[in-house]
């Protein structure tokens, strides 16, 4: 799923979200027992150190699209 606005896209894979730079992988991020704002704040944080501005409530709202069987506050399955 493509960042709005950006060169990066984010994949899932089992318990993992990849974050990729022009179909090039830049950095994982474990999701299991972690709740989706929590993963959008580490993503929202390896976006910032590398100049990228994004909203994190967008970054939320694209991984709860990975991750539909999942309550909105409760951890990521």
């Amino acid at each position: 799923m493509r960042i709005a606005g950006t060169r990066y896209s984010m994949t899932r894979e089992g318990d993992v979200v990849e974050l990729k730079k022009q179909g090039q992988g830049v950095e994982t991020f474990h999701v299991k027992e972690k709740t989706a704002s929590q993963v959008a704040e580490d993503i929202h944080m390896t976006l910032r150190r590398k100049g990228v501005i994004v909203q994190k409530s967008l970054l939320e709202d694209n991984i709860r699209e990975f991750f539909p069987e999942s309550r909105k506050y409760g951890v990521l399955k």
